[in-house]
């Protein structure tokens, strides 16, 4: 019986990959975009708890049925702002994951994908930081359009697989 364990062990052991250091590179730019992404998520229920409970402009948000009807709710600016940074976290970042799935997927990982996933992560960090502290919105646009740009060098490279 102890044999047999040991071999499963061994045969797990054998089936683990080495990444090479470019792939460990695009892998630590998706734990950064994780981390933008949890950190909004953090700081939307900081500053949404607090309003909920203390502001008279929130009182019955909890008999709301529809996000119309919530959105009356949300009066002031600096609680709606990390709410739609959340939502957006969940649209263009997506694509990001998916095309830095298939690179890895395919060992294609390439130094142009590298930087542009380090690019698109920079971005999305200042895009955030400027949308949650209701920043100016050309430099909050530009922080969006460059992003969407890495993102769509990452799936130049991504076509160029097949």
């Amino acid at each position: 019986y102890q044999r047999r364990v040991r071999d499963l062990l061994n045969l797990k052991q054998s089936y683990k990959m080495p990444l090479s250091e470019l792939s460990l590179s695009l892998v630590r730019a998706n734990v950064g975009m994780a981390a933008v992404t949890g950190g909004v998520w953090a700081y939307l229920f900081f500053k949404r708890i607090p309003y909920l409970n203390n502001d008279p402009r929130a009182r019955g948000w909890q008999k709301c049925k529809t996000r119309q009807e919530m959105s009356t709710k949300w009066a002031d600016p600096a609680v709606i702002a990390p709410s739609d940074n959340f939502n957006n976290l969940m649209e263009v970042p997506t694509l990001f994951y998916a095309a830095s799935a298939m690179l890895l997927a395919t060992d294609s990982v390439t130094p142009l994908s590298v930087k542009l996933a380090t690019g698109f992560v920079a971005l999305r960090a200042v895009h955030s930081i400027i949308q949650c502290s209701q920043g100016n919105i050309t430099a909050r646009f530009t922080a969006y359009l460059l992003s969407c740009g890495c993102v769509a060098g990452m799936w130049f490279d991504v076509a160029t697989i097949v």
